[in-house]
């Protein structure tokens, strides 16, 4: 029986290909209306999906820069 993947379950790199994939399948005309709706909803998960973990990524970034600056205070100031 095949295993069902979750997005959380594939990585970030794998879901972008799969999203890349869907997008150019859609503007070469591949699929019929049923696919393209099933397929449409699935990009969008994707897209979300992605977009939330950029987001967790950027706020990460943020903690860490945040941590630096009150290790090595700014030299730059004017």
């Amino acid at each position: 029986m095949a295993k069902k993947t979750t997005a959380k379950s594939i990585s970030f790199q794998e879901q972008f290909t799969a999203l890349e994939k869907i997008t150019q399948n859609f503007e070469a005309g591949k699929y019929s209306l049923e696919v393209g709706v099933q397929k449409f909803e699935e990009g969008l998960r994707l897209a979300q999906n992605l977009k939330q973990q950029l987001e967790a990524v950027e706020n990460k970034i943020q903690t860490i820069k945040g941590k630096y600056n009150e290790l090595a205070p700014e030299t730059d100031k004017e």
